[in-house]
């Protein structure tokens, strides 16, 4: 019962957070959007490595309805915005292969294997750890010389 209470949080909660996003997309850059929606992730992983209040952890799919709708629609608008114009189709074939095909089975293995070695609230506290150091991935710019895509120019605009 709580599992299928969680389920309807979260696709009610998506409806609004969809249409918000837009908004959001006007009015901050993409990096600064996706490093929100990493820290959101963040925080829901966290309660979920700390709590075990079923309250808590149904009412934790707010946050996941949030960031889930944020970063579906941010990362396929970000992927047409640094992709040329004449490969945008094609990249985002690559983006949906990685996100949700690579992206699902190496992160089920390796969810696999670190719950061989922690326990589920250890995996949720580690998880956390990791999207926090990865936000310092969506701020890099490339060294002198390199070249610059049209996204990391844009990102040096803002």
């Amino acid at each position: 019962m709580a599992f299928l209470l969680a389920l309807l949080i979260k696709f009610i909660f998506e409806i609004p957070f969809f249409a918000m996003s837009k908004k959001f997309m006007s009015r901050y850059s993409y990096p600064m959007l996706l490093t929100l929606v990493a820290l959101i992730y963040t925080i829901r992983w966290m309660i979920l490595g700390v709590s075990d209040d079923l309250y808590i952890l149904v009412w934790s799919q707010i946050l996941l309805s949030l960031s889930y709708s944020l970063q579906y629609f941010v990362s396929v608008a970000y992927v047409d915005f640094i992709t040329p114009e004449k490969y945008r189709a094609t990249g985002q074939t690559i983006y949906w292969a990685v996100t949700f095909g690579l992206g699902g089975l190496i992160g089920n293995v390796l969810a696999g294997v670190i719950l061989n070695n922690v326990t589920i609230g250890g995996m949720y506290r580690l998880s956390a750890g990791v999207t926090l150091i990865c936000i310092t991935f969506l701020w890099m710019k490339p060294k002198k010389g390199e070249n610059k895509s049209s996204a990391v120019e844009y990102i040096g605009n803002k």
